[in-house]
């Protein structure tokens, strides 16, 4: 019996070369925008502490014998408190140090609800670039543009699809966690070794397993059930259950599938990782050199200049090296999608997403 997923690794590599080969840039820099946002490319930030704007407004107390009158008590004029002096339409206003409080609170508010929609966004538009991908290989050219138009709406299926294996895997884990709970009788206090430790080992099996179904789930979306959406028009419904029936007819193709996807997508990491970390070397050399002319330079006008110039160039070796990791990541993410495309067409021939690619990769193997 011919097994697909041994065969096709070679001719993904052959899909991969006739895709990105001869080298051109425009192309190139248009697949690293699409694996960014596919990759799991994630920025990092943070709300600083706003807790110190509660001291806003605070006055420290004189110190003893700074201050004297120069007449008896009873000479000085009655002057209203600060109540009173600053009373306005009857309402006396919030104290400085409460109003600092709900403006900081309004500003961490606002800062958390954008970080939630930036993530929301982020998270459509990597559904989106899963169809522009797709399409890319199936058509072997990168329109970035036009392929999010065309796809806007299979994006927001497929968003909709994974918002609810998040809220799905996140019940799991609540679950686990109040189940773990329950077996130890209630209470973490003083519950048994024996207990402690065989609820947890039921509670890790439970998290693997689905971790490994979610995974499944995920993956066959993305590498099958996308490439059969843009090219056939089927739904994400329609799509899953076509391959579902392919599944149950050939599950021994689809296991082997499994294994050395897995065992490719290690080697794959390790040569993108090894790549990145070569490139960011080469990378550092010349702004490194940049970097420390510059601030040194600035600095004999002033030290806050020179910093800041340093920073700058610094900013610009990581929007560098982040363009340079994507174009690294692209000619393997695009073998993994070609060798999965492959492997499907070569099961189930009326699920072949690129006909044209493997009639053209095969007749050359003839040729």
């Amino acid at each position: 019996m011919t097994l697909h997923a041994v065969d096709d690794i070679d001719e993904a590599i052959d899909a991969t070369k006739s895709f990105l080969f001869p080298f051109e840039l425009r192309q190139w820099l248009r697949m690293a925008l699409v694996v960014f946002f596919i990759g799991g490319g994630t920025g990092t930030g943070g709300v600083q502490n706003i807790g110190q704007f509660s001291n806003f407004g605070d006055e420290g107390s004189p110190s003893a014998g700074e201050f004297s009158l120069t007449a008896p008590l009873e000479s000085v004029p009655a002057v209203p408190g600060p109540g009173r002096l600053f009373q306005v339409g009857g309402r006396v206003p919030a104290e400085p140090s409460s109003l600092a409080n709900e403006v900081g609170a309004a500003v961490l508010i606002a800062a958390v609800a954008a970080v939630v929609v930036l993530a929301l966004v982020f998270a459509y538009l990597g559904a989106v670039m899963e169809f522009a991908l797709a399409q890319s290989l199936i058509d072997q050219e990168v329109h970035v543009r036009r392929y999010l138009r065309r796809h806007a709406g299979n994006g927001l299926w497929l968003f909709g699809f994974r918002v609810v294996l998040g809220v799905a895997s996140l019940v799991v884990l609540i679950s686990g966690l109040a189940a773990l709970y329950v077996v130890a009788g209630g209470s973490f206090q003083n519950p048994s070794a024996s207990v402690l430790l065989g609820s947890l080992g039921l509670v890790i099996v439970a998290v693997v397993g689905f971790a490994v179904v979610y995974g499944l789930i995920n993956g066959f979306t993305n590498v099958f059930v996308v490439p059969m959406i843009v090219e056939r028009g089927d739904g994400l419904v329609g799509g899953w259950k076509r391959l579902w029936g392919s599944m149950r007819r050939e599950p021994k193709q689809y296991l082997v599938y499994v294994f050395f996807s897995v065992v490719l997508a290690i080697g794959v990491g390790i040569v993108g990782g090894i790549a990145g970390f070569v490139a960011a070397l080469i990378i550092a050399i010349p702004f490194g050199l940049v970097g420390l002319l510059l601030g040194f330079g600035l600095a004999t006008v002033s030290q806050a200049a020179g910093i800041a110039g340093g920073a700058v160039v610094f900013v610009l070796y990581l929007l560098v090296l982040l363009v340079v990791a994507n174009m690294i990541k692209a000619p393997l993410q695009t073998f993994l999608r070609y060798y999965a495309m492959l492997v499907l067409g070569d099961i189930d021939e009326g699920l072949d997403p690129i006909p044209e690619v493997r009639g053209a990769l095969r007749s050359d193997e003839a040729a």
